[in-house]
């Protein structure tokens, strides 16, 4: 998507689920992040926190 509409910018914003199993898939943080800041695109982040499913269990380490 952004490949195909490089020369017209219709976008303001962007919005993707984002949560902290991110950075091992096809990381959205990693690989669009960085185009969407550099054309001043909005990034609205939502399912960080996967609907809580993440804070019941003891899965994660700080």
């Amino acid at each position: 998507m952004l490949k195909l509409t490089r020369d017209n910018d219709p976008f303001d914003t962007v919005q993707m689920p984002v949560n902290v199993l991110d950075q091992s898939y096809f990381s959205f943080s990693n690989n669009v992040m960085p185009e969407l800041l550099e054309r001043n695109i909005g990034i609205l982040a939502m399912k960080t926190l996967a609907d809580g499913r993440f804070l019941k269990k003891s899965t994660l380490d700080n």
